[in-house]
């Protein structure tokens, strides 16, 4: 498919062929155009399977988009945190207002793709009320209870499109029929990923039956959302039943688990590639500088997005050298009468380093946390080390003063090559850094205080060996 701006917008060029009963053929056009009112920005996002492109509006909030294209597909419009979703038919012109508060709420509908658009607007609304008037009620229903009410919803919107289906065609049909489907699946799926978080295990036979029954590796509705949200859903799951019987409950072990799942449940390298293309992102924002090894191992095995691996290839080599195992830079810092101190000064002990800031309300919160851990390990063969990275070097010396710090108080250097900042790649605080005694990285992003039993596990580990 091949996207084309006309006039006021901007948009990448994506390209298709397209081939005739008699050979090649240009692919035709279909064009979105309308008015925004009410837009909380200048512009919003257009995507069309798996990929996504930022729409402006002009000074009056109008749009035009020119869509090459040779067969019916999905798009979807996000703004503010909202989406809905359009089907647009070829050889077509679309004309529609859209409202910037509420994204669903389409008007002056014009155009062959019109019915298609204004039925995926009005079951989203639907659906959306459905989830406000039930959420209330969720904590109160047994699973079996649960299971009725979204049974029956799910019924209610078969009928619905029942009534409809005639007009529309048959890949369309095919795709939505399905699609009610999964969306029951999710929502059971949800249920279960968030009572398992609180300890239930047991559904009824009816959950796994309905879910068991839905297809996981559908190529054919792949850019399906509802299809789309039910395959993280099941893998999320999936996920959190290892993740919940490891006794090593990481955040990136979370994420190991659901790649190795996603690599074992699906096979069609556009599902994998467009659950990878969302995971992906939020694995490396969440993650920060943790150890991707294992991550790109399975990519490399079960993907063939190599664009995709080669992106996580390049993040995850910024920070290998704060990988547990490497030796920890040697960063430089200060007291508050100047005296200065090297890590390497420290080696033969466990040092357990905290980068914070005096202006950080989440450095503050953890240093009752903190000062209890300190005392707990007092005489221990471990040292604490608050490292600021505060610019006003008065406020520093004020606040550990008043607040009674204990541990040794040092302020990061001042020359950017030698300070903690820089070598260990801090972007944002409070951030606490575990070493082992022989000068060796156990965590450059450890457990904050207030874990509780996870920090002192890996304290109480590292002392014993």
């Amino acid at each position: 498919m091949k996207l084309r701006i006309i006039g006021i917008v901007a948009l990448c060029l994506l390209s298709l062929a397209v081939f005739g009963q008699s050979g090649k053929r240009k692919p035709v056009t279909t064009v979105v155009k309308g008015i925004m009112t009410n837009a909380q920005r200048g512009f919003f996002i257009f995507e069309i399977q798996g990929k996504s492109d930022t729409i402006r509006l002009n000074s009056k909030g109008q749009f035009e988009i020119n869509i090459e294209q040779h067969s019916a597909n999905y798009f979807s419009i996000e703004s503010n945190r909202q989406e809905v979703q359009l089907y647009l038919l070829p050889y077509d012109t679309l004309s529609m207002t859209l409202n910037g508060i509420n994204i669903t709420d389409l008007r002056d509908l014009k155009g062959r793709s019109a019915p298609y658009c204004d039925y995926l607007a009005k079951r989203q609304r639907a659906d959306k009320m459905f989830q406000n008037t039930f959420s209330a009620a969720n904590i109160s229903l047994t699973p079996q209870g649960y299971y009725n009410k979204v049974d029956s919803a799910r019924a209610v919107r078969q009928a619905t499109f029942a009534a409809l289906k005639s007009t529309f065609i048959e890949p369309f049909v095919e795709a939505e029929s399905k699609a009610i489907n999964y969306q029951m699946g999710n929502q059971l799926l949800t249920f279960m990923n968030q009572n398992n978080k609180d300890g239930q295990k047991q559904y009824p036979a009816a959950f796994h039956q309905y879910i068991s029954s839905l297809k996981l590796d559908d190529e054919n509705i792949a850019y399906v959302k509802e299809y789309r949200n039910y395959i993280k859903n099941f893998v999320s799951l999936k996920a959190l039943e290892r993740y919940q019987a490891d006794p090593e409950r990481t955040l990136l072990k979370y994420y190991e688990y659901m790649v190795d799942e996603s690599c074992k449940g699906l096979q069609a390298p556009i599902n994998k590639s467009l659950l990878f293309a969302e995971l992906m992102p939020q694995v490396m924002k969440d993650v920060g500088m943790q150890d991707l090894t294992y991550i790109i191992t399975r990519l490399e095995e079960c993907s063939n997005d190599e664009k995709l691996i080669q992106s996580v290839k390049r993040y995850a080599a910024q920070f290998e050298h704060l990988y547990a195992g490497k030796p920890a830079p040697d960063a430089v810092a200060f007291d508050i009468n100047g005296k200065t101190y090297k890590l390497s000064d420290f080696n033969g002990k466990v040092l357990y380093i905290d980068v914070w800031a005096t202006w950080c309300g989440p450095c503050k919160r953890e240093i009752p946390h903190l000062k209890t851990l300190e005392a707990e390990y007092h005489g221990k063969n471990i040292e604490f080390i608050s490292i600021s990275t505060d610019r006003d070097l008065n406020a520093w010396k004020n606040f550990i003063t008043k607040e009674s710090m204990t541990g040794l108080q040092l302020h990061q250097s001042d020359n950017p090559s030698e300070s903690m900042s820089y070598l260990y790649m801090v972007n944002s605080i409070p951030r606490f850094i575990l070493i082992d005694q022989n000068g060796v990285i156990v965590s450059s992003d450890a457990p904050r205080p207030s874990s509780g039993t996870q920090i002192r596990n890996l304290l109480n580990k590292l002392l014993e060996g």
